[in-house]
């Protein structure tokens, strides 16, 4: 296949993150809406069930309603099952959050529980307190070829990807009064908090970065995105006043 076949065939690839309350589950309720409303089918993934009072606040048609499908999975192994089943049916996937460490350690801790032992190297070690299972350290080993697993399946897939991604907002208040989107665009990765270094490995499965920001004006809250990756443009550090407007024009969301 040539280059102008694979450039059509090409499907998005977007991350926005930030911390709690930038107007991320906002953005992909606003998208998800506007495609809908154009025929575009969507299948939102909300894994913490936050969506749904952001779509309260729209009167969403029965045509547009029947456009998606909003399932809130029950843990990793499900949201793998759905977005595998969904890429042949759907335009467009949302996960929001997709919070990949945390949902794949629950469901490994979950599978060895199950088990009843777990491996270190090529020692089985049995589970012999389930309930003290994860304050043992287990927690804090990350099955990264499960990660690995997922995102390459998910950057392959058919269907356009839009993904959130939450920082913990202890970073963006240490230290005091510290600058989160100015911190990730012009500090280097092997300076970073630790906590946000994962992101930059998160940020390299995806063809579109978004930070999601918001500042107090006037009394006001007024929510925005800068752009952390574009692959094709240079565009890091642009401001953008409305992310879901700017994403349904500057992407093939919409076409």
């Amino acid at each position: 296949m040539g280059v102008v076949e694979k450039l059509k065939e090409r499907k998005e690839k977007i991350l926005l993150f930030g911390h709690t309350g930038t107007g991320k589950t906002y953005s992909c309720v606003k998208i998800a809406i506007e495609l809908a409303k154009k025929g575009k089918k969507i299948c939102y993934i909300d894994t913490e069930s936050g969506s749904i009072d952001e779509f309260s606040n729209y009167e969403i048609d029965s045509k547009t309603d029947k456009n998606i499908i909003l399932i809130e999975p029950k843990d990793f192994g499900e949201i793998k099952q759905i977005v595998q089943k969904a890429e042949e049916k759907v335009d467009v996937i949302v996960i929001d959050p997709l919070r990949a460490i945390d949902e794949v350690r629950h469901f490994a801790r979950k599978k060895f529980l199950e088990k009843g032992k777990y491996w270190i190297g090529e020692k089985e070690i049995p589970i012999d307190d389930p309930d003290t299972f994860y304050l043992r350290g287990f927690m804090y080993q990350l099955p990264n070829e499960l990660i690995n697993e997922f995102f390459r399946e998910l950057v392959r897939g058919k269907a356009h990807l839009i993904a959130t991604e939450l920082v913990p907002i202890s970073i963006v208040n240490t230290p005091k009064g510290v600058d989160f989107t100015k911190l990730l665009l012009e500090t280097e990765e092997t300076r970073l908090p630790s906590k946000l270094k994962h992101v930059y490995d998160l940020c390299g499965w995806f063809d579109k970065v978004i930070i999601t920001e918001n500042r107090v004006v006037s009394g006001e809250s007024e929510y925005y995105g800068v752009i952390f990756k574009w692959r094709g443009k240079n565009w890091r550090g642009q401001k953008i006043d409305s992310v879901s407007e700017f994403l349904l024009k500057k992407t093939k969301l919409a076409r």
